[in-house]
């Protein structure tokens, strides 16, 4: 599954990876409600939308993952870890870091089972840069956004 290896001993996420991926994640309505950051990000949208909230993103772990990080309830808590297989033979644990820290709004607003991989799956892997797949996340908020969706990202 993965390219890249760590010293198992060591819990550190590896510095680069050979790929990237974007993902999407489904918001309850109600970050648009009591969020004005948010719909500051959706100018194009009215204070009363009633549609569907979204967080895109890029990561160098698989998906999967960077969903369990983003919902873990226990990520503040003082040497907590999560399973991670992304770049060793066999899950290991690690650490969360300010790196793979949730954003505030899926933390807050997520939907349970949220992931949407029918809006990214097509798209990944989406870049071998980390400059590549931030590009790849603007593309794919500004679709959404297109489409008529109010959407966050980096």
């Amino acid at each position: 599954m993965a390219e890249l290896t760590t010293n198992s001993k060591s819990n550190e996420t590896p510095k680069s990876s050979s790929k990237y991926y974007v993902y999407v994640i489904e918001l309850k309505k109600t970050v648009w409600v009591k969020e004005a950051s948010y719909q500051k990000k959706n100018p194009q949208l009215t204070k009363q939308y009633n549609g569907k909230c979204y967080y895109v993103g890029q990561t160098s772990h698989l998906p999967e993952c960077r969903y369990k990080q983003h919902v873990s309830k226990r990520r503040d808590t003082p040497r907590n870890k999560f399973i991670c297989g992304c770049f060793t033979e066999k899950p290991i644990k690690r650490e969360f870091t300010k790196k793979n820290r949730p954003g505030r709004y899926v933390a807050k607003y997520h939907k349970k089972g949220g992931l949407r991989p029918a809006l990214f799956s097509k798209l990944n892997p989406a870049a071998n840069t980390k400059e590549e797949a931030e590009f790849a996340e603007k593309k794919l908020a500004q679709k959404l956004r297109a489409q008529g969706f109010a959407v966050h990202s980096a």
